[in-house]
Order: C-alpha cells, then structure tokens, then sequence
C-alpha cells in the first residue's frame, strides 16, 4: 500500500485541482472510484495501476469479495431486522 499512496501522490501532483481524479484523492476515496475516475478522464496510467493493485490485493484476501448474492441478502436481513411485526403497526 506503501507504493500506492506513492504513485497516488506522483500522479495528484500532477492533475489540476479541478480534476475529478484530483478531488478524489484528496477526499482518500476508494481505490475503485479513484480508478473509474481516472478512466473517465482519460488517465489510463493511473486507472491501469490502480485497477491492478486491486487485483493484487483481491488475491492477497480471497475472503475480503463478497459475492452479489451475499451483500444482497446481509441487505435484506438488515432490513427486515429494522421492521417491527405485523402486529405492532397498530394496522388490520
């Protein structure tokens, strides 16, 4: 990560303050948004290297992606967990 935040910074140096790229790096967003930023504009270095620490950390910690079904279903429950029974809405 050491190296990231390096190559973050190298490239930040470089971009305007206007950029959408630069206001992400500035805010600490997630590499992946810093990534789709940085595609849209056209800084496909950047997009490239940042897309493939990715990579590098995803095989690094299987067990950090959770798959769509997952985060769908820890949603649900969560909300479920958030209403009250039936009969406690005051209802039919």
């Amino acid at each position: 990560m050491k190296n990231l935040s390096a190559i973050l910074q190298a490239f930040r140096n470089n971009l305007p303050n206007s950029s959408l790229t630069a206001q992400a790096i500035d805010r600490g967003a997630l590499l992946e948004e810093i990534s789709q930023v940085a595609a849209m504009e056209r800084i496909h270095q950047l997009a490239t290297s940042l897309f493939e620490a990715e990579q590098e950390e995803t095989q690094a910690n299987p067990d950090k992606e959770i798959d769509l079904e997952t985060l769908i279903n820890n949603q649900i429950r969560q909300l479920r967990s958030n209403l009250r029974p039936e009969q406690d809405r005051g209802g039919d």
